[in-house]
């Protein structure tokens, strides 16, 4: 479990949104990229253990679809707008997690959107709303129940090339590349500084924001944007990443060989060890068993397993292959059991001891995780509230479809 402190503030507007009757994230939801804010891709759900059932299966428009958003009986996903009639927009998704039906659907216009390349946009959840940022950097907070729009803002130069990092929302304020943002009503709380381009979306922990763009990685105070501490590895040619805390340490990751993928203390941003570069999809699930902390990467057709207690003396404890194609999605580790999604449409349920326990052939690739691309939403494996749901990409008719399963 990740560590985290709140600060009196945010600890406040917790109270007051309990007061008021507004729905707060629980451990069990998934409010973020990988699953929470530390984007860690790991949850505990009681109940929950191969082997599982599909419990639907709904069909979506769009070129791409995102992360999904596990809350409150409800799912939130995102889409790619290129293959719709309409080339400027991008859509927000809210299905019932029951049944898979559409509750509401809002979708977001860009009147100067440029038809020969798509726009998209992220979400993530908070105190009972659901905040977009699409690519062109406006942030549309909705009611996360009815889709009401509360306020839609700029939140910076309109137009950045990968400026539509997915957002990180968490005690009264969306996290987003450099920024605090009030959810009340959209206003700039803090700016901080950090150079660079590509997707990142901030992790947050131990009462700071963190972020990580070509081999620089930045620890940002909650409270003002105070920077806490930056750690720069001095090479050139490395590429934005997603950060990754737990337990008071902050993974981080350059997909090329300018640099190694490393531990850093999350208090001082000290380098505490490195871990391999392997696989195309680079993003892995970290968690914490009570005894050891492990984490879960994806290589080729195989997950590996690395015990990174001691985060100067990794070790290999499983290496299973899934099947004859590669791993695309992000993998997720709930309760213990790994699970990722392959090119082939392949769904595997992986044993804390390395044995496959349940696989599902979904007839169409799952999407893959792409950290760099600008085609498309940021997208992964979601689980929360006791299931998983599975975003695939398009069929011959150009439908993408969700797939949530369950405890058979």
């Amino acid at each position: 479990m990740a560590n985290s402190k709140m600060h009196p503030f945010h600890l406040a507007c917790a109270l007051l949104a309990l007061a008021l009757g507004v729905r707060t994230a629980r451990a069990q939801d998934a409010t973020a990229f990988q699953l929470n804010v530390g984007h860690t891709g790991s949850v505990s759900m009681p109940g929950f253990a191969p082997p599982l059932k599909l419990l639907w299966k709904t069909s979506l428009p769009g070129a791409g679809l995102s992360y999904p958003l596990i809350v409150d009986g409800m799912v939130y996903v995102t889409d790619s707008a290129y293959q719709h009639k309409q080339f400027d927009g991008t859509s927000l998704f809210a299905l019932d997690a029951a049944t898979g039906k559409i509750k509401w659907k809002r979708f977001v216009n860009n009147a100067q959107h440029d038809p020969r390349r798509d726009t998209w946009s992220n979400a993530t959840y908070d105190n009972g709303r659901v905040f977009m940022l699409d690519l062109y950097n406006v942030l549309n907070a909705y009611d996360a129940k009815t889709g009401k729009l509360k306020w839609s803002q700029l939140e910076d130069q309109y137009d950045v090339a990968n400026d539509g990092s997915p957002p990180t929302a968490a005690g009264g304020s969306v996290y987003m590349k450099s920024y605090s943002i009030d959810e009340a009503n959209g206003s700039r709380q803090w700016t901080g500084f950090m150079s660079g381009t590509g997707v990142t979306s901030p992790a947050v922990g131990d009462g700071g924001m963190y972020e990580a763009s070509e081999c620089n990685y930045f620890k940002f105070r909650l409270t003002d944007g105070f920077p806490l501490w930056h750690t720069d590895l001095g090479c050139f040619g490395g590429l934005s990443t997603v950060p990754q805390f737990i337990d008071n340490q902050l993974f981080v990751r350059e997909p090329t060989i300018v640099a190694p993928n490393s531990i850093l203390d999350a208090e001082t941003g000290a380098t505490l060890g490195t871990y391999p570069q392997i696989g195309s999809t680079m993003v892995p699930a970290l968690y914490d068993d009570g005894a050891s902390r492990f984490m879960v990467v994806p290589n080729g057709t195989s997950l590996v397993r690395y015990d990174v207690t001691n985060p100067a003396s990794l070790v290999s404890t499983w290496s299973t292959t899934l099947d004859d194609t590669r791993i695309v999605s992000a993998p997720l580790v709930v309760n213990g059991y790994a699970i990722a999604g392959t090119a082939k449409g392949g769904l595997y349920v992986v044993s804390p001891q390395g044995e496959t326990v349940w696989s599902a052939n979904l007839g169409r690739p799952v999407t893959e995780t792409v950290e760099r691309g600008t085609s498309s939403p940021l997208s992964g494996l979601a689980a929360g509230d006791g299931i998983i749901v599975v975003p695939t990409q398009g069929d011959k008719g150009n439908k993408q479809a969700l797939f949530a399963f369950g405890p058979g």
